[in-house]
Protein backbone atom coordinates (compact mmCIF):
# COMPACT_ATOMS: atom_id res chain seq x y z
CA UNK A 1 0.00 0.00 0.00
CA UNK A 2 2.86 2.52 0.76
CA UNK A 3 4.29 1.71 -2.60
CA UNK A 4 1.14 2.80 -4.28
CA UNK A 5 0.95 5.98 -2.41
CA UNK A 6 4.84 6.52 -3.55
CA UNK A 7 3.61 5.62 -7.22
CA UNK A 8 0.50 8.33 -7.07
CA UNK A 9 3.15 11.11 -5.87
CA UNK A 10 5.28 10.54 -8.25
CA UNK A 11 2.59 10.43 -10.91
CA UNK A 12 1.47 13.64 -9.22
CA UNK A 13 4.61 15.28 -9.63
CA UNK A 14 5.01 14.13 -13.13
CA UNK A 15 1.43 15.31 -14.37
CA UNK A 16 2.41 18.98 -13.14
CA UNK A 17 5.91 19.54 -14.23
CA UNK A 18 4.37 18.29 -17.67
CA UNK A 19 1.59 21.15 -17.18
CA UNK A 20 4.25 23.82 -16.78
CA UNK A 21 5.93 22.32 -20.12
CA UNK A 22 2.76 22.53 -21.95
CA UNK A 23 2.18 25.82 -21.02
CA UNK A 24 5.42 27.44 -22.79
CA UNK A 25 5.79 27.13 -26.59
CA UNK A 26 8.34 28.43 -29.20
CA UNK A 27 6.74 31.51 -30.78
CA UNK A 28 8.23 32.65 -34.15
CA UNK A 29 8.62 36.24 -34.42
CA UNK A 30 8.92 37.52 -38.26
CA UNK A 31 10.08 41.38 -38.90
CA UNK A 32 9.62 42.74 -42.68
CA UNK A 33 9.62 45.73 -44.55
CA UNK A 34 14.05 45.60 -44.15
CA UNK A 35 14.68 48.18 -47.16
CA UNK A 36 18.76 47.72 -46.76
CA UNK A 37 20.63 44.32 -46.19
CA UNK A 38 23.05 45.32 -43.76
CA UNK A 39 22.93 46.00 -40.13
CA UNK A 40 20.72 43.56 -37.65
CA UNK A 41 17.27 43.90 -36.48
CA UNK A 42 16.90 44.06 -32.84
CA UNK A 43 13.75 42.94 -31.27
CA UNK A 44 12.88 43.91 -27.55
CA UNK A 45 10.11 41.50 -26.05
CA UNK A 46 8.47 43.19 -23.08
CA UNK A 47 5.88 40.76 -20.40
CA UNK A 48 4.32 44.03 -18.18
CA UNK A 49 3.42 47.30 -18.22
CA UNK A 50 6.27 48.01 -15.82
CA UNK A 51 8.77 46.32 -17.86
CA UNK A 52 7.86 48.71 -20.76
CA UNK A 53 8.34 51.50 -18.68
CA UNK A 54 11.52 50.81 -17.57
CA UNK A 55 12.91 49.69 -20.45
CA UNK A 56 13.64 46.32 -19.20
CA UNK A 57 12.84 43.60 -21.68
CA UNK A 58 12.09 40.40 -20.60
CA UNK A 59 14.08 38.88 -23.87
CA UNK A 60 15.87 40.49 -26.52
CA UNK A 61 16.72 39.37 -29.88
CA UNK A 62 19.38 40.06 -32.71
CA UNK A 63 19.19 38.87 -35.99
CA UNK A 64 21.52 39.89 -39.00
CA UNK A 65 19.09 41.86 -41.33
CA UNK A 66 19.64 39.22 -44.77
CA UNK A 67 16.67 39.56 -46.23
CA UNK A 68 13.58 41.41 -46.50
CA UNK A 69 11.93 39.41 -44.05
CA UNK A 70 13.40 37.68 -41.06
CA UNK A 71 12.44 35.35 -38.60
CA UNK A 72 13.64 34.36 -35.12
CA UNK A 73 12.43 31.14 -32.73
CA UNK A 74 11.92 32.10 -29.47
CA UNK A 75 11.81 29.49 -27.23
CA UNK A 76 9.71 28.29 -24.34
CA UNK A 77 7.63 31.58 -24.23
CA UNK A 78 4.32 31.48 -21.39
CA UNK A 79 1.02 31.97 -21.92
CA UNK A 80 0.24 35.71 -21.45
CA UNK A 81 0.75 39.03 -23.05
CA UNK A 82 3.57 40.64 -24.35
CA UNK A 83 4.85 44.12 -26.49
CA UNK A 84 7.29 43.80 -28.91
CA UNK A 85 9.57 46.82 -29.94
CA UNK A 86 12.09 46.33 -33.28
CA UNK A 87 14.31 48.70 -35.04
CA UNK A 88 16.88 47.34 -38.02
CA UNK A 89 20.42 48.96 -36.74
CA UNK A 90 21.18 49.80 -40.49
CA UNK A 91 24.83 51.27 -39.47
CA UNK A 92 25.50 48.40 -36.44
CA UNK A 93 25.87 50.66 -33.81
CA UNK A 94 24.03 48.73 -31.22
CA UNK A 95 21.45 51.96 -30.69
CA UNK A 96 18.29 53.19 -32.64
CA UNK A 97 19.59 56.16 -34.85
CA UNK A 98 17.92 59.70 -34.10
CA UNK A 99 17.98 63.10 -36.06
CA UNK A 100 18.63 66.43 -33.98
CA UNK A 101 15.40 66.25 -32.46
CA UNK A 102 15.29 62.85 -30.95
CA UNK A 103 13.17 61.36 -33.78
CA UNK A 104 14.26 58.15 -35.09
CA UNK A 105 15.99 58.15 -38.22
CA UNK A 106 16.30 54.10 -38.54
CA UNK A 107 13.22 52.01 -39.50
CA UNK A 108 11.50 50.88 -36.06
CA UNK A 109 8.11 48.84 -35.37
CA UNK A 110 6.17 47.83 -32.44
CA UNK A 111 3.23 45.12 -32.44
CA UNK A 112 -0.15 46.17 -32.70
CA UNK A 113 1.18 48.76 -35.65
CA UNK A 114 0.22 51.75 -33.14
CA UNK A 115 0.05 55.32 -34.62
CA UNK A 116 2.29 57.35 -31.81
CA UNK A 117 3.02 60.84 -31.22
CA UNK A 118 5.44 59.68 -28.68
CA UNK A 119 6.38 56.42 -27.10
CA UNK A 120 4.00 53.58 -26.68
CA UNK A 121 1.99 52.15 -23.67
CA UNK A 122 2.12 48.48 -22.83
CA UNK A 123 -1.73 48.38 -23.47
CA UNK A 124 -1.39 49.73 -27.11
CA UNK A 125 1.61 47.07 -27.46
CA UNK A 126 -0.48 43.81 -25.96
CA UNK A 127 -0.27 41.30 -28.18
CA UNK A 128 -1.81 37.34 -26.14
CA UNK A 129 0.07 34.84 -26.93
CA UNK A 130 -1.48 31.10 -26.40
CA UNK A 131 -1.15 27.72 -27.65
CA UNK A 132 -3.28 28.85 -30.85
CA UNK A 133 -0.64 31.63 -31.27
CA UNK A 134 2.23 30.87 -32.11
CA UNK A 135 3.40 33.45 -34.56
CA UNK A 136 4.00 37.38 -34.40
CA UNK A 137 4.21 40.02 -37.64
CA UNK A 138 6.17 42.78 -36.69
CA UNK A 139 6.22 45.23 -39.99
CA UNK A 140 9.14 48.07 -39.62
CA UNK A 141 8.47 51.87 -40.93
Amino acid sequence: MKALGNVTKLLICVAILNVGHVAAKDLTVTVSGINEIKGAVNVAVYNSAQSLKRYQAWRTMTIPATARSVSVVLPDVPDGEYGFMVYHDVDSNGKLGRNFIGIPNEPYGFSNDPRLMGPPNFEQLAIKVTQNRTNVALTLR
